[in-house]
């Protein structure tokens, strides 16, 4: 019995090669963007990473200057404690 679902198993590589036929298969099915399109797109991506760039860049700054406002207001040096 063991034989037998051997034998009816494919090896490793002929699973992995139906596997690229397969895929290459549903490659060629795919309808892929004309290249005006992509660079428009790809712009539009370029955008808005630019914007959130900037906001995040403007969000750290403020906060860092936040952070400095409240820590310059502290002590430089903590008294000893006492014994």
């Amino acid at each position: 019995m063991a034989q037998s679902d051997k034998a009816a198993k494919p090896g490793f590589f002929q699973r992995i090669g139906r596997w690229f036929k397969e895929l290459f298969s549903e490659l060629k099915k795919v309808t892929w963007p004309k290249f005006p399109v992509v660079i428009k797109k790809l712009g539009i991506v370029l955008m808005v990473v630019a914007i959130f760039l900037v906001f995040i860049t403007a969000l750290d700054y403020g906060l860092g200057k936040l952070y400095e406002l409240l820590v310059s207001g502290m002590p430089q040096s903590l008294p000893p404690p006492p014994a």
